[in-house]
């Protein structure tokens, strides 16, 4: 597209947006230039070089391959802001979704608090023992509860199957939804 503009309306523009709408979209999809992008801040971890403090991630395996330890294990370390094998941990407030077994899940609980010995009492980790739909816009009132529970540095579902109900875990239609509604989910807490 060509335009032609005056010499004054010229820095206002690119690519034929308007001045009054550049400033929004700079603030949102800001353009920086290859030298101070390069060297910016590396990111930045909940748990060093494991669990980036942005950004959603996906831990996966066989059934009874111990996934759901290993998310409780992590969501333990961060609540209490202790190390997590030998990593270093920058903690804070969890909720963990307990969205298949909540039994089992709170025995899990009570005894990974006393095999480390520390009391589960005045811990800043909320369990929600209920299954959100993440294919419906469940994540609004999740972020809501969230937040009023005072927020949280890390949200643990546990399992994706259980929160997706009759998705295709290998569809990307389906499996782009959730995505969308956790990134939802991240931004508003």
């Amino acid at each position: 597209a060509r335009f032609i503009l005056k010499e004054s309306e010229k820095a206002g523009w690119i690519s034929g947006v308007p001045s009054k709408r550049l400033d929004a979209l700079e603030a949102r999809f800001p353009v920086i230039p290859a030298h101070r992008f390069a060297t910016t801040a590396a990111a930045r971890w909940t748990i060093r070089g494991v669990l980036p403090q942005a950004g959603i991630v996906v831990f996966f395996g066989d059934a009874g391959s111990g996934k759901s330890f290993f998310a409780l294990d992590v969501s333990i370390a961060v609540s209490r802001d202790t190390e997590w094998h030998g990593q270093e941990v920058t903690g804070g407030p969890v909720v963990y979704i307990a969205a298949e077994g909540a039994g089992g899940f709170r025995k899990r609980l009570r005894a990974i608090a006393k095999h480390q010995g520390f009391p589960l009492e005045g811990m800043p980790l909320g369990i929600i023992s209920d299954a959100p739909n993440m294919l419906k816009d469940d994540d609004k009132a999740l972020a809501r509860a969230i937040e009023a529970s005072g927020g949280a540095v890390l949200i643990v579902i546990d399992t994706l199957a259980s929160v997706t109900p009759g998705a295709n875990e290998n569809s990307a239609e389906d499996m782009g939804a959730v995505i969308a509604r956790c990134k939802r989910l991240q931004e508003a807490t």
